[in-house]
């Protein structure tokens, strides 16, 4: 079996279409005797943000060094069990960029920092992409004003692109095949910051947004609908210092999120633009928080969960009215013994669900899981493993995430 230490040192990429002939491949093969739900078909050092209903994901990968290049964080595509980065290659490009979000038409929306060093000097913030190659200087679509940074979260099949922009984080929504502009903002809740995170092919966006109402000093934070109009959706909690955040949306307007409860956190599934409800409450898998990240078309939801008293978390399914452990869903290969799936953060119609898993609470890495009625059999996914010592530590506990920030949202003092 290999150590983790061991396969994060083997792990390698395909950069920019080409593959690295070098070092051996590991062959994961689903048998015809599996029980399990779920087959993994791929786990690696590249971080998934979105994934379409072509099985397409989307993300980031962390390097220590890149070819020369130090703390590279890449934009990256996985396709027919290949990785690809496509803003850096070879110490050329985008010295940090993240892939946040992918339609069904292979559009690909993120955001770039600054340009390597040595490389030409290109602009940094949101892009949209849907070409070969390296970004150029035409995918990028401004800020809501000249000069401000721009996050895009997620992108519809209208190619509206939401996300974040400005010094302060102001929601934004494009127009179709738009770019940012100062007609592009959504507004607060009456605070100074929001973020959108989410929007269907109605225009439905969602997202979170600061209140005017402040406690201890720090506005509360809210989920919202806007469809036109900026809805707050409240909270789960009896309480008035509750926060909450919304997600994911559905082409159906279901909309997924967590909320702080009068005892803990919850992922909550609501419909419609008026406040939470008791029963939009999904629960947990034992212990005290749970976290909704993604919902799909058959009203499916993941994300993740504590599971007992001591706050650890695992990724849950929840379908048919009850929250299941994806772990009890998948039979991870030897060679990932030891490995939990912590986070659930995406799942498209065809039930495919990206993640984080991680080894002993140490190291992070990304997954993707397929209905395993959905794998050819036999079915072989290759993870290349070249000798790649660059990466390594910088892989510990990095999911670069927007989830990673929003469960950070502090805990109400009861």
């Amino acid at each position: 079996m290999l150590s983790a230490k061991a396969f994060v040192r083997a792990t390698g990429r395909a950069l920019v279409g080409k593959s690295i002939a070098a070092g051996l491949a590991l062959s994961l093969v689903a048998g015809a005797a599996s029980a399990a739900s779920y087959t993994l078909v791929y786990a690696g050092p590249s971080i998934w943000r979105d994934i379409n209903n072509a099985n397409v994901a989307v993300g980031s990968t962390f390097y220590d060094s890149y070819f020369g290049v130090p703390q590279v964080l890449t934009a990256t595509v996985w396709k027919d069990g290949i990785a690809t980065d496509f803003s850096a290659s070879f110490g050329s490009g985008y010295a940090q960029a993240m892939a946040t979000g992918i339609n069904d038409l292979g559009v690909i929306t993120g955001f770039t920092g600054g340009s390597q060093p040595g490389g030409p000097v290109l602009p940094s913030g949101a892009f949209n992409y849907s070409g070969s190659g390296l970004l150029q200087e035409a995918d990028f679509l401004g800020a809501v004003q000249p000069g401000e940074f721009a996050q895009p979260a997620a992108i519809n099949n209208h190619n509206v692109v939401v996300g974040a922009s400005g010094v302060t984080a102001v929601a934004f929504a494009t127009a179709p095949d738009g770019e940012i502009t100062p007609l592009s903002g959504l507004g607060t809740l009456g605070g100074p910051r929001s973020s959108a995170n989410a929007i269907n092919d109605a225009g439905l966006v969602v997202g979170q947004a600061d209140t005017s109402v402040y406690m201890s000093g720090q506005p509360l934070n809210r989920a919202f609908a806007y469809d036109g109009a900026m809805h707050d959706l409240g909270t789960l909690s009896s309480y008035e210092n509750a926060n909450s955040a919304a997600m994911g949306v559905n082409q159906s307007g279901a909309i997924v999120g967590f909320s702080d409860a009068d005892f803990g956190r919850r992922a909550f599934l609501h419909t419609g633009t008026g406040p939470l409800q008791a029963s939009d409450d999904l629960g947990t898998l034992g212990g005290s928080q749970s976290y909704g990240f993604g919902i799909n078309d058959l009203g499916h939801v993941v994300g993740s969960s504590s599971y007992d008293l001591t706050g650890r978390q695992h990724a849950f399914l929840y379908r048919d009215g009850a929250m299941i452990d994806l772990n009890s869903l998948v039979d991870l290969p030897a060679e990932f013994a030891g490995w939990e799936l912590l986070s659930a953060d995406g799942i498209n119609n065809n039930g495919w669900i990206i993640g984080t898993m991680t080894f002993g609470g140490n190291m992070t890495f990304g997954f993707v899981l397929a209905p395993t009625a959905a794998v050819p059999e036999p079915a072989t996914w290759a993870f290349m493993l070249l000798g790649f010592g660059c990466m390594g530590a910088g892989l510990r506990r990095r999911e670069g995430s927007r989830r990673a920030v929003l469960t950070r949202m502090p805990a109400v003092q009861r």
